[in-house]
């Protein structure tokens, strides 16, 4: 028998060998295959052999390879490269790589003529039988004439290969899934960032616990484990807890979520959001549930903090009229807080509010202004605030302050607007008051000044008028015709440079320092009203009662402010009418007036029906040298209010167009002195002794020096106070003593009448030293003793009142 014959009746063996066998090698495809390659390589004479299978993408894969150790060269790359071409061969071939193209990678590997078997399963494609490098063409033929059996079979055992691999694999993996899920469900339980609990939907009882849930309650796992959840429930949440439960129990729920509390272990209560899920079917016996807990401790006590800061917050904002508002501007509808419409005097939060209602609110006048600065606020996305009036529901005008502020989308876009408002009509009101109080003292600080300059031009003025009654009163008691005559030209010449000062004076003429005495009222406001009106078309209507208190004034000045506040209201009814005059007690702390301290004060109010003041006037009627008449001087107020503002009392006016005008006048009160009215005299005593006197005004020296030689006494005339001391020293040092020293107070450029009396206290502290000055206010001219003086005289005086001040001093001293 030929080789040929005899490995063909194997290879019909091995065919029959398979398909008795295939359920065998059902179960270990890989062993079949091996089997299969093996026996063809054997029975054939080739390389290789391999079993190649297809997977769902229709990528080969080597199922089977013999020999075994061979499989690397099969991975070259032009064997790879022929298999992946073979697939598309629908038929057995021989494919001889010098020739057939379709083998040109065989070629490149050093393989020689090679076989391919397509195997399929009805119309599925399977796989294929790759015989590579044949030896000779008998066992290739052998197989051609059999490659329909052949192709079933192996075909058959592919496809059981497949199943067996893809069930095998589908086992694995769900097998290592289900260990990962396993190992995955473990690491969640004990390692969750929030407590899980398996417990008995029955019972109650915890039955599986992690980590998180025990540290929670503050129990161990086997101590958790021992509790139910009935017993670690704070007892006002249980019912609720239960009820849930209950509807849990009945399928009426899958599950729950609910706030509640646990009581720990050491006795603290703990919030926490607690998840419940039921693990049974609807119908089915209850058998355990999961509790998913998460502590909540810190938020609810940030909520608690957060709604009691809030309720502070709304408290503020009520108790300080601040109203909080938010805008939607889409359709101008606003939300506001309760506040923000008492504001507008609504009595609670109105169910409708938008930003027209709001302008509505708006007067008029403001209205523009906000309007605009709402919509140049919208167009630059910028934040935005003002001050307007508003008209409340019950009609009163009120002050607000408004701020907005806004929020952008991505887009550019402000789809709202957020802010508040405040009452500020108080504040407003204390802003006036405040101005009003500025403005005054602005006009304090203003007279002040005149008043310095004036007090100047007084001082000199008062100088010369020394000379004037001097010369003239030594003229009247003078013999001699020719001295008399010598004397009153000395006086002429004396009021020819008073003249002088008159246009200064008339700045300030009537707002000098008071000379003031406890002085009744009654009925002297009257008559000097009744005074100035006589002879008009105005009557006077007075109103004083006759408990009226007595005030420290100087009649002359009040006189004066009497007289021109009534001819100003005279002035402002030229067609006549009323004036109506009222003084009132205003009792210790109730004037309520800025400029004024407590005290007892006396009020004196004019008032008339005349043409009244603008507004914008006002605050300047008190300036000096302001007013609104073709004639005069703008002094009559300004001097009304300073010689009031050197009383200690205040002067103001209300006053509106068309309806008149009113003055008040506020003076200080004295509720429990006498005043009484020091005796003239009218003989000047006589008297003896040397008197140094310092003036740096001759006038002063000469008119002085002559009045006292005419009292009888020798006079030493010093032009300063530096002087003034040097001669009483050299006098004393000649054993010459001095009866007094009279000194002028002020000296410019020179020692002055308070410093040189300072010196010669030094020396003799008991010689009467008397100061001299045009300055009726200064502190030392009212209070002399306090700075070293024995008495003062205020310029001009007269003979009469010099030889007083001596006689009560000098006499004494040296008697």
């Amino acid at each position: 028998m030929s080789k040929n014959d005899t490995n063909g009746k194997a290879f019909h063996a091995l065919l029959n060998d398979l398909v008795e066998n295939i359920l065998r090698f059902a179960d270990n495809p890989g062993g079949c295959a091996e089997y299969i390659t093996s026996q063809i390589r054997e029975l054939i004479g080739v390389r290789l052999v391999a079993l190649v299978s297809y997977d769902p993408e229709n990528n080969p894969q080597l199922v089977g390879i013999s020999p075994h150790k061979k499989e690397a060269e099969w991975r070259q790359p032009g064997i790879t490269e022929f298999v992946t071409r073979a697939m598309i061969f629908d038929m057995p071939r021989i494919i001889d790589p010098a020739r057939d193209p379709e083998g040109a990678g065989l070629l490149s590997a050093g393989i020689g003529r090679s076989f391919v078997i397509p195997l399929s399963v009805g119309e599925d494609r399977v796989g294929m039988l790759i015989m590579l490098h044949l030896l000779d063409d008998a066992g290739a033929a052998i197989i051609l004439d059999a490659h329909i059996r052949v192709s079933r079979i192996l075909a058959l055992i592919l496809k059981n290969s497949m199943v067996y691999r893809v069930l095998e694999h589908t086992v694995a993996a769900r097998t290592g899934e289900l260990a990962k899920s396993e190992k995955l469900f473990r690491t969640l339980f004990e390692q969750s960032g929030v407590g899980v609990a398996q417990i008995s939907s029955t019972t109650g009882r915890f039955i599986r616990i992690n980590k998180k849930y025990c540290d929670i309650l503050g129990y161990t796992p086997e101590e958790a484990t021992s509790l139910d959840f009935q017993t670690v429930t704070h007892p006002d949440d249980l019912q609720p807890d239960l009820e849930n439960m209950q509807l849990l129990r009945s399928g009426s729920i899958r599950g729950f979520t609910m706030d509640k509390r646990y009581i720990r272990r050491d006795g603290a209560a703990v919030w926490v959001t607690l998840s419940v899920s039921a693990m049974w079917d609807i119908g089915a016996e209850p058998d355990y549930h999961i509790a998913v807990v998460t502590d909540i401790t810190a938020r609810k006590a940030a909520e608690d903090a957060l709604r009691e800061s809030t309720a502070r917050l709304n408290f503020v904002m009520e108790a300080s009229n601040i109203g909080a508002w938010e805008l939607d501007l889409d359709d101008h509808s606003m939300h506001r807080s309760p506040e923000h419409d008492r504001i507008f005097g609504y009595d609670e939060l109105q169910p409708r509010w938008t930003y027209e209602i709001f302008l509505e609110h708006v007067l008029p006048e403001d209205r523009t202004m906000v309007d605009g600065k709402f919509r140049q606020a919208v167009l630059t996305h910028t934040d935005w605030k003002f001050e307007c009036r508003i008209r409340r529901v019950n009609g009163e005008i009120r002050w607000i302050w408004k701020a907005g502020r806004h929020q952008m989308h991505e887009s550019e876009i402000i789809p709202r607007m957020a802010g508040i408002l405040l009452d500020i009509t108080e504040r407003k009101q204390a802003e006036d008051s405040r101005l009003k109080y500025e403005q005054q003292l602005q006009q304090n600080q203003r007279l002040e000044a005149l008043g310095i300059l004036a007090g100047g031009i007084a001082h000199d003025f008062n100088n010369l008028m020394s000379g004037i009654f001097g010369y003239i009163d030594l003229a009247m008691i003078e013999n001699d015709r020719n001295r008399a005559t010598e004397l009153l030209s000395k006086a002429m010449k004396t009021m020819d440079r008073a003249r002088g000062l008159t246009q200064q004076l008339l700045t300030f003429s009537k707002g000098g320092a008071p000379i003031q005495k406890v002085t009744s009222l009654i009925p002297f406001i009257q008559e000097t009203a009744q005074f100035a009106v006589s002879g008009s078309n105005v009557l006077c209507r007075c109103d004083i009662p006759d408990d009226l208190w007595q005030c420290d004034i100087d009649k002359n000045q009040v006189a004066q402010v009497i007289d021109n506040i009534v001819i100003n209201a005279q002035q402002a009814m030229p067609g006549g009418g009323t004036i109506e005059i009222q003084a009132r007690n205003i009792p210790h702390g109730r004037t309520e007036h800025s400029l004024l301290t407590d005290g007892n004060y006396v009020r004196i109010s004019v008032k008339d029906n005349g043409i009244g003041i603008p507004k914008e006037i006002l605050p300047r009627i008190f300036d000096p040298f302001y007013t609104t008449k073709s004639t005069g001087h703008g002094l009559g107020l300004a001097t009304c209010y300073s010689i009031i503002k050197r009383h200690s009392g205040a002067i103001d006016i209300e006053s509106e167009p068309g309806k008149g005008s009113t003055f008040h006048i506020y003076l200080p009160a004295v509720t429990d002195t006498v005043s009484t009215a020091p005796q003239e005299r009218t003989t000047a005593a006589k008297g003896s002794g040397t008197i140094l006197i310092m003036d740096d005004e001759d006038v002063v020296l000469d008119t002085l020096g002559n009045m006292l030689e005419a009292l009888g006494y020798t006079v030493i005339c010093t032009g300063n106070g530096m002087e003034a001391l040097e001669r009483f020293l050299s006098e004393r040092a000649a054993g010459r003593s001095c009866a007094a020293i009279i000194l002028d107070l002020t000296v410019p450029g020179a020692m002055g009448g308070k410093d040189a009396a300072a010196e010669i206290r030094k020396t003799d502290p008991d010689i009467p030293v008397f100061v001299a000055s045009g300055y009726a206010d200064d502190p030392i001219i009212k209070n002399p003793t306090r700075y070293g003086f024995t008495a003062s005289i205020g310029k001009p005086f007269q003979r009469t009142e010099l030889a007083e001040m001596l006689e009560r001093h000098v006499h004494t001293h040296h008697g």
